[in-house]
C-alpha cells in the first residue's frame, strides 16, 4: 500500500513540476505578447508543450512510476482532471480576480497533463 502512494505521489509530482516549469514559461510570453491570448492557440501550444514534457520527462526517468496496468490506465484517465482543476484553483488564488495566465485555466492544464500522460502511457506502455 505504501508503495501505491509513493508512485501515486511520483506521478503527480513529475506532473506538477512540468506544468510549473511550463506555467513560468508561458508568463514570460505573456508578457511579450501585445493583447488578449488567442485561447484556440493557447491550448494547441499546452498540448505539444505537454508532448515534449513527456518526452523529455522520458528521458529522466524511462520507467512508469505507476506498475500495475489498471493503475496506469486510471493514472492516464484521473490524473489530467485533477491537476487541472488543482492548477485552475491555484490560478484563481493567485490572480486575485485578475487575468490570469491560459496554465492557470482548466483546459490548458489539462490538455498539457493529458499529452504528457498519453506520452509516458503508450511508451512504457509498449516497451
Amino acid at each position: 500500500m505504501i508503495e501505491f502512494i509513493f508512485e501515486i505521489f511520483g506521478e503527480v509530482l513529475l506532473q506538477l513540476l512540468a506544468e510549473i516549469l511550463t506555467g513560468f514559461g508561458g508568463q514570460v510570453w505573456n508578457k511579450r505578447q501585445q493583447g488578449p491570448v488567442n485561447p484556440w492557440l493557447a491550448a494547441l501550444g499546452y498540448t505539444v508543450f505537454g508532448l515534449v514534457a513527456g518526452g523529455i520527462s522520458l528521458l529522466i526517468f524511462p520507467h512508469h512510476f505507476i506498475h500495475g496496468a489498471l493503475a496506469r490506465l486510471l493514472n492516464l484517465l484521473l490524473m489530467p482532471v485533477g491537476i487541472g482543476i488543482l492548477l485552475a484553483l491555484v490560478g484563481s488564488w493567485r490572480s486575485g480576480g485578475s487575468a490570469r495566465s491560459p496554465m492557470n485555466r482548466f483546459v490548458c492544464a489539462y490538455l498539457f497533463a493529458l499529452s504528457m500522460a498519453i506520452v509516458r502511457y503508450v511508451y512504457t506502455t509498449s516497451s
